[in-house]
């Protein structure tokens, strides 16, 4: 009779070599996207700046791991899609 106890395969430590180049090809991700986004002009240059200077500003405020707008109305005014607005 078994209690039950399923085995476990050992787990094999990291191979530093993978975990750097794990590592590089994520920051040249990172910055590639920047890149682009900024390149299209999507996003601000310096979103930490940004972010915390709409904090400052009052219209958002950090909670959890982000941010969320104080302004209902402004919220919902952003977050509308104006081809389907009804105001014209």
């Amino acid at each position: 009779m078994t209690c039950g106890v399923v085995p476990t395969t050992p787990r094999l430590p990291p191979r530093p070599d993978t975990d750097a180049a794990v590592r590089r090809l994520a920051v040249i991700q990172r910055w590639t996207v920047r890149a682009v986004l900024i390149w299209t002009g999507a996003p601000p240059a310096r979103y930490q700046r940004y972010l915390d200077e709409a904090q400052q500003r009052v219209l958002l405020r950090r909670f959890g791991g982000g941010y969320v707008f104080l302004h209902g109305k402004l919220r919902t005014h952003l977050t509308e899609d104006p081809e389907n607005s009804s105001a014209a």
